[in-house]
């Protein structure tokens, strides 16, 4: 006799997944890879090609980056480990870095921290 494949008990085989359900992801996948922070970060910049620890503070403040975890101090640190030693201010290699940070303080992931960079809109 032949058993349902709905509902039914035992190691019977589930039904696959509808074809919608394994096409959706796909291009939400590939907006996320393809986040541009560089905009963002010239905006903050105002015409130079790098941010001091003010400018850092103020992108992550804008961005909606701090939080309990990841805060005021916590951002200055992150700056502060990001820019190499013998530089006072943040090229965009550097400010890649921090984001790293910035994902690793508040335990989200990397592409998560870069798309909230990249969607921001200044206020008019």
């Amino acid at each position: 006799s032949a058993a349902p494949t709905e509902g039914g008990a035992g190691g019977e085989e589930p039904l696959p997944p509808a074809p919608q359900a394994e096409q959706a992801p796909q291009p939400q996948e590939a907006k996320a890879t393809k986040c541009d922070i560089t905009q963002t970060f010239k905006l903050f910049c105002a015409g130079r090609e790098d941010a001091d620890c003010k400018t850092f503070v103020r992108l992550c403040k804008r961005c909606c980056l701090l939080d309990e975890r990841f805060g005021l101090r916590e951002a200055r640190f992150v700056f502060s480990a990001s820019v190499p030693l013998d530089q006072d201010r943040m090229d965009l290699a550097s400010f890649g870095r921090a984001l790293l940070h910035v994902a690793a303080k508040r335990g989200l992931e990397e592409a998560l921290v870069r798309r909230m960079v990249s969607w921001y809109q200044p206020t008019p």
